[in-house]
């Protein structure tokens, strides 16, 4: 489909969403008007911020054409802004190198707050959510495997289209693909710091272990090697 959406938000509001916007105008009520458009989409998601850091850089194809990369930090988090736009931009030169020039203007991903629960880790058609843990070494992959993951929906669900309700497995299953091969490629290997217990699947150990604060930890780190974590979901 072909989406023109316009959307009336207060002035103190950032949009974040799908597609590209073409003008900002000031409406008769104060609010400002953001027209966007979006062609070749099966979904439009859209959400409206404040109090965030916004910022943008390009990425240019081989043919010499860009992408514009939108990113929504978290105050608190801006210290990771340049690895997340990093990760994007790795993850556009793979997919171009090994499947298909990502065909969109533009990306737009946004730092959503640590308690924002389901909205966070999700996908939608040339946008993408994810959260920053407190603890963030590159070593651990984080954020960065999210923002790979979910930048991989780009084209597994989004760009082949298939259903993600009734075949999550096809989808899901890409993106992991993708996201380890990116991952590999670009980044040095995996540590476990605190979670061990978590990413080794010893038998009887997972219990030790609640969310991101482990009851039990290490004082040293461990290589994860990159099979491990299919391992343990398998």
């Amino acid at each position: 489909s072909r989406y023109e959406v316009t959307i009336s938000a207060p002035e103190e509001f950032l949009i974040a969403s799908t597609g590209v916007k073409i003008d900002s105008t000031l409406g008769n009520d104060g609010k400002i008007l953001h027209k966007i458009v979006q062609y070749g989409v099966h979904d439009f998601a859209w959400g409206a911020v404040r109090d965030i850091v916004f910022q943008k850089d390009q990425y240019e194809r081989k043919d010499g054409t860009i992408v514009t990369k939108n990113g929504f930090i978290q105050k608190n988090n801006e210290q990771y802004s340049g690895r997340n736009f990093d990760a994007v931009k790795n993850s556009l030169s793979f997919f171009e190198e090994y499947v298909a020039p990502y065909p969109y203007e533009s990306i737009t991903f946004i730092d959503v707050p640590k308690n924002s629960g389901t909205i966070a880790s999700m996908e939608y058609p040339t946008l993408f959510t994810f959260k920053t843990s407190e603890f963030s070494p590159l070593e651990r992959h984080t954020p960065e495997e999210t923002i790979i993951h979910e930048f991989s929906h780009q084209y597994f669900y989004g760009i082949v289209a298939n259903n993600e309700v009734y075949e999550a497995w096809l989808d899901e299953g890409f993106a992991n693909y993708f996201t380890s091969k990116i991952l590999d490629k670009y980044y040095p290997p995996r540590y476990a710091y605190f979670d061990f217990f978590g990413y080794y699947p010893i038998k009887g150990a997972l219990f030790l272990e609640i969310a991101e604060i482990p009851l039990v930890y290490t004082l040293s780190d461990f290589l994860v090697p990159a099979i491990t974590t299919s391992l343990k979901y398998y």
